[in-house]
């Protein structure tokens, strides 16, 4: 059965309270900042058609290839998602061990989000990255030369189970 998303909703924030360290009142810096998207149906401009979550793990020294349009990823309804837009994606590496990091990156074949095939950003140990592009091009997904995405476990001898978050446009 074919779903529809009903909403996707992505939020990110930091409170920073700074002080000079005298009292409690001293206060130099009290500021929030943050980021709310919220996405809705469709292929335009803040909209998405699916959304994938992930929760893997990844052995020592190993490579998870995710291919975007080759239907091996499913929505929360089982349905295959070939995506053809990249929207936004999230990172959270889920081991507390010093040591297991994480690589999001590409091969010969990536999702063309870094400035080369051999680019890739690394998530410590309870870190996480998340990225988006809300407007209606978002990042092409293109099957067989620009659909797949690597999470890499780079840092220790463990496996490292980790949850990958994906939503874009499949149409």
């Amino acid at each position: 059965m074919a779903t529809t998303l009903s909403a996707l909703k992505v939020e990110c924030k930091v409170h920073l309270k700074y002080s000079l360290g005298l009292s409690p009142t001293d206060l130099v810096d009290d500021r929030i900042v943050s980021y709310l998207k919220r996405f809705t149906d469709g292929n335009a401009i803040n909209k998405a058609e699916t959304v994938a979550i992930i929760s893997d793990s990844v052995t020592a020294s190993g490579t998870d290839s995710h291919d975007l349009s080759g239907g091996s990823i499913t929505d929360a309804g089982g349905n295959a998602i070939t995506f053809t837009k990249l929207k936004g994606l999230m990172l959270i590496n889920n081991s507390t061990t010093a040591g297991d990091i994480l690589e999001l990156g590409g091969n010969a074949n990536a999702v063309p989000l870094f400035n080369g095939a051999d680019n890739a950003i690394k998530v410590g140990p309870g870190g996480f990255v998340a990225w988006s592009d809300p407007s209606a091009a978002g990042v092409a997904v293109t099957n067989s030369s620009a659909d797949t995405l690597d999470v890499s476990e780079v840092g220790t001898s463990n496996t490292v189970s980790y949850t990958l978050v994906l939503w874009g446009t499949d149409s």
